[in-house]
């Protein structure tokens, strides 16, 4: 997004009201990610108490680890709302018939069969926004992620943390 683009998407947050809301539930990501590609969304950078800190690394982890497992409820519902953003900008369109045609059964998920044929289609669809076309492959948002969360905290390895 050019500087522009951000200061009119601010702004209509804040018009909206809802801008303290987005700011509030992103915080973590903020304070921990400094260079996330969302801090446009403050006008100066939020700080967080010791125990403040300790708090959301803990919560932050426990999202994180819980997003490994694709066929969780929580998962299926982030990737859910990627598909459900894809169909509302027009960057997604499907046949009807198809499964993800029936998209508000994932709503169910993961009670119903139809529920989980639609979670396998979005599950199929969401690499997709990760290509060129939709996703700029020359961001370092990804890599530094990653390579920011090792600094953050140790990784626990499943294996290790099973024992």
């Amino acid at each position: 997004m050019t500087r522009d683009e951000q200061l009119c998407l601010q702004s209509e947050f804040a018009a909206s009201g809802e801008l303290f809301e987005i700011q509030k539930a992103l915080i973590p990501l903020i304070v921990f990610y400094p260079e996330c590609p969302l801090g446009f969304l403050y006008s100066t950078m939020p700080r967080l108490t010791d125990g403040e800190h300790l708090e959301h690394l803990e919560s932050f982890k426990t999202l994180v680890a819980g997003l490994y497992d694709k066929t969780s409820r929580n998962t299926m519902m982030v990737q859910a709302t990627a598909v459900w953003l894809a169909f509302d900008s027009g960057a997604l369109k499907v046949f009807e018939g198809l499964a993800l045609a029936s998209f508000p059964e994932i709503e169910k998920y993961p009670n119903t069969e139809l529920s989980q044929k639609v979670a396998g289609s979005i599950r199929a669809s969401v690499p997709m926004f990760f290509t060129e076309h939709h996703y700029p492959v020359t961001s370092n948002w990804p890599r530094y992620f990653w390579n920011r969360g090792f600094e953050i905290d140790q990784c626990y390895f499943q294996e290790i943390a099973d024992e």
